[in-house]
């Protein structure tokens, strides 16, 4: 990928939209270029930061008020913020969060360096704080909104829980960076802003639809309570521009989009077309008017990916519609009538090697049992440490970036990858012989497990522990051809997966949330609960013909899962 490719993905990934990423080019090549002074820098913003906030919660408690969405914080004395700032800034949280936003892969990196990988990577995002603070115009409000926006608070096991130094605002209310006028440039960067232009009009953003907490709501979804948790001044400044990815109305782009609606016999123009009859005989808003407006259509077109495209459209037309709940309503069919598949379910006492071995003998052929195996992947992802080592790409609990801690040239990030799939084939395949045609092909499978987990992940944080029920896989009955495999999921670029999740959050995010709530009820309880003791649930007497009648609706499909 070139240095313009990066850089466009980074600005992507911190919010930026239109403005010229004057120091962020700088930033990125300072690994390579032993930009030992930005990445310094960055590390006294981060510091500055934090005391901004602490001063802003100290006047705000004295005055007796509360800002908008926030809870104040009364214990943030000298040595407590003192206590805050040594853990954030230290090189393996940095590198943390550089490895979990996938920053770390846009990163140049010197194979003469000596250092350690995590100090590599972690001065790296350093320098790239830096440069987003210099690019917005030095404003310190701004630079945490753009950490808070990145998870940079987010609580690990080198990290802090977010909770002691803020109530957390939601990651979507931040707003884009604005960037100075004046400024060097730097190599490459004019080609790379002709990519990046695009006009963002006030009547195209996405912002114009009503917002819950930051996310754009379409109308159908307005049962949820609304609210917002940017400051007023913030909102009324930035409210023409939208975040971090932009619905602009350019001619081109409307013909694309008018082209794929038009595109006849496509299982998405069918889709469509079965979905508007169901919302207009209900009096709900269509499609167009809802989750998949113009706005949305636009953006799904401008992913520059074929396949991710593909898979973007499928996760907003498929997720939480009537086929989804299907889903569910197979997958209890399935756990109440197969007592012989006991492995279906998850025990807290299983190895690591046992919860392999139960992924493996659940076959994708039979209707109802992709869903038991998405969760066992999820859960063997946990188990192994990928909730809480420094990295989503760290499938196994273990410190810093390299587990070995050996200085080795090349990529720290593919160096890693090796090692942490290595170690994690100690732990699922214990007994076969490295080396051996066993060996090689389960190396290969732990770690495309380790990326779909990945995925995963991801979904579940945005969306929460119920989303991987809500999305249709193939072989499922009564198929309308917008059906996600899980080998889909796994050939997404991996810095094209956030802005998926991205998308999709904004067209429908407190939609599938909703769901994803009411849906893990019913998945927990089949994965960790005895059979025999659980009575009936509602939906499995429910007649699937029903389902099918049920428009896209939190009136009408979060019923079927309560």
């Amino acid at each position: 990928m070139s240095i313009e490719s990066n850089i466009t993905q980074v600005a992507r990934i911190l919010g930026y939209q239109s403005e010229s990423p004057i120091y962020l080019c700088k930033a990125l090549t300072a690994p390579a270029g032993g930009g030992e002074g930005l990445a310094d820098f960055g590390i006294d913003v981060i510091r500055s930061c934090l005391s901004f906030n602490a001063y802003e919660q100290n006047i705000q408690s004295s005055k007796g008020l509360e800002a908008p969405g926030r809870t104040i914080n009364l214990t943030g004395t000298k040595g407590y913020i003192a206590e805050r700032k040594d853990k954030l800034c230290t090189y393996a949280h940095l590198a943390s969060v550089a490895q979990r936003t996938t920053i770390d892969r846009m990163i140049v990196y010197n194979p003469q360096f000596v250092e350690e990988g995590h100090i590599i990577v972690g001065k790296a995002l350093a320098a790239i704080i830096a440069a987003a603070h210099l690019d917005c115009g030095r404003s310190y409000l701004r630079t945490w909104q753009i950490l808070e926006y990145i998870g940079f608070f987010t609580e690990e096991d080198n990290g802090v829980n977010p909770s002691w130094l803020h109530t957390s605002i939601n990651m979507d209310t931040h707003v884009p960076v604005a960037l100075p006028e004046k400024g060097g440039n730097c190599a490459g960067a004019a080609d790379m802003l002709g990519a990046m232009s695009i006009e963002c009009q006030h009547n195209s953003s996405l912002y114009d639809i009503e917002c819950t907490n930051g996310h754009p709501m379409p109308p159908a979804f307005s049962s949820v309570q609304q609210g917002s948790d940017v400051p007023n001044a913030v909102q009324e400044s930035d409210r023409k521009r939208s975040a971090d990815i932009s619905f602009s109305k350019s001619g081109g782009d409307q013909r694309k989009a008018k082209q794929v609606r038009r595109q006849k016999d496509s299982p998405t123009e069918s889709f469509l077309a079965q979905e508007s009859i169901k919302c207009q005989e209900n009096r709900l808003p269509t499609p167009q008017e809802s989750y998949f407006t113009a706005d949305i259509a636009r953006a799904i077109e401008r992913v520059d990916h074929k396949l991710s495209k593909d898979v973007l459209e499928r996760l907003i037309l498929g997720s939480g519609s009537a086929q989804s709940v299907l889903v569910v309503q197979e997958a209890i069919q399935t756990w109440r009538g197969r007592a012989d598949l006991s492995y279906l379910q998850i025990s807290n006492h299983s190895s690591k090697a046992q919860t392999y071995n139960n992924i493996s003998l659940i076959s994708q052929q039979i209707t109802g049992l992709n869903l038991f195996r998405r969760y066992q992947i999820s859960y063997l992802f946990e188990e192994c440490g990928g909730c809480e080592t420094p990295s989503l790409s760290g499938f196994v609990a273990t410190p810093g970036y390299i587990v070995s801690g050996e200085r080795r040239a090349g990529n720290p990030r593919n160096n890693a990858e090796a090692e942490l799939t290595r170690a994690m084939m100690k732990q699922v395949l214990p007994h076969v012989k490295r080396e051996s045609s066993e060996w090689r092909k389960g190396y290969k499978d732990v770690s495309n497990l380790r990326i779909l987990a990945r995925r995963f992940h991801i979904l579940q944080g945005r969306f929460g522990r119920g989303i991987l029920a809500l999305i249709p896989y193939p072989l499922q009955s009564y198929q309308t051809g917008l059906e996600l495999s899980d080998n889909m999921l796994l050939k997404v670029p991996e810095s094209i997966f956030p802005q998926i999740v991205s998308i999709l959050d904004h067209s429908q995010g407190d939609y599938l949330r909703e769901l994803s709530k009411a849906a893990w009820k019913t998945i927990g309880t089949m994965l960790y609960q005895p059979r025999d003791f659980c009575p009936p649930f509602q939906l499995e007497i429910i007649e699937p013909s029903y389902i099918l009648e049920q428009p896209k609706d939190l009136h009408t499909i979060l019923p079927l899962l309560n």
